[in-house]
Formats: C-alpha cells, sequence, structure tokens
C-alpha cells in the first residue's frame, strides 16, 4: 500500500494569485457563469458586517431556474439570517 506522502509527491501544483486585499474572505465558488468558456471565482466576504450590511459566508453556483447559466447564492451573517439568489440574466450556456 503506497502511503499518502508518497502520492501527494507526486502531484504538482502552481500557485496562481487570483485577487489580494480582501479581507475574512470565507467562501468560494468556481464555475462558467459569463459565456466565455473560461472558469469564473466568486467569493463571500465576511466579518464586520453592519445590521442594514450584511456580509456573507457561504457561496455556491447553481442553476435554481432550469435556465441553464449558473446563479449566486450566499449565505448572510448576523442579523439579516438570509439566504440570496443572484440570479444570472447573461447568455445561456450550451
Amino acid at each position: 500500500m503506497m502511503d499518502k506522502t508518497a502520492e501527494i509527491e507526486r502531484i504538482k501544483f502552481t500557485e496562481h494569485l487570483i485577487a489580494s486585499g480582501y479581507n475574512y474572505a470565507c467562501g468560494i465558488s468556481a464555475g462558467e457563469i459569463d459565456g466565455d468558456v473560461d472558469m469564473d471565482v466568486v467569493m463571500a466576504l465576511g466579518m464586520g458586517a453592519a445590521e442594514n450590511n450584511p456580509k456573507y459566508h457561504q457561496v455556491i453556483l447553481a442553476d435554481l431556474n432550469g435556465d441553464g447559466r449558473l446563479d449566486i447564492v450566499a449565505c448572510a451573517e448576523r442579523w439579516s439570517n438570509e439566504v440570496r439568489w443572484w440570479r444570472n440574466e447573461g447568455r445561456v450556456l450550451k
């Protein structure tokens, strides 16, 4: 049986900075959301929310309304106790 260290050593990854300067980034999701065939990344920013300006934690991409486009769904923290949906109104992906 091969140990996990040996398996990990054979896989090589290169780090690429996508964005910087975001304090409290606490959730990300990747998917094709704008029809240009490359992967897009969405990020939730948490901490420091005011009562009328919730910050978000968990974020996912899913086609909630079955129109063939990925939508964004996120949980808001603290006082709002909400789950919010941003419907993708761009072109339909095939």
